[in-house]
């Protein structure tokens, strides 16, 4: 299956999402939950020539569109409105085994591709664990 591939940005001093003009995968982090941190290319909106470098937590699309037509990323929660027995759980998007999964908490382990088990009318985005961890406690 051919996919888009393209990221986004979480900077977790702003509290904001942007787009990285370029990721750097030389002096890695990992902040206190083992998340990954990337030094990322912010341009400026002013002048396109300009710009600066940014700690972010980096998240991959899925190339999957929730309910409402919004692009499913990496770490982003959400809600199953079908089928009868996914109904209403929430679920949190991994990254695992070479594909996108659906992971409802680490107790139950449970866990199951999402391009096998929904379609695109059957989940909507609820929020993502950077901005709204709370959804998935």
């Amino acid at each position: 299956m051919k996919r888009e591939i393209k990221f986004k940005a979480w900077n977790p001093q702003k509290q904001e999402w942007f787009i990285p003009m370029v990721i750097s995968f030389d002096n890695i982090h990992e902040d206190a939950e083992g998340i990954k941190i990337y030094l990322c290319w912010r341009q400026s909106t002013q002048d396109s020539n300009s710009g600066k470098w940014e700690r972010c937590k980096i998240v991959e699309y899925t190339s999957l569109l929730d309910k409402n037509g919004k692009e499913i990323y990496e770490g982003d929660i959400v809600k199953a409105l079908y089928p009868p027995t996914y109904s209403n759980n929430i679920y949190k998007i991994r990254w695992w085994n070479d594909g996108f999964v659906c992971y409802r908490d680490v107790m139950s382990k449970v866990k199951f591709e999402i391009f096998g088990v929904f379609s695109n009318e059957s989940i909507e985005v609820i929020g993502n664990i950077h901005k709204n961890p709370e959804l998935i406690k």
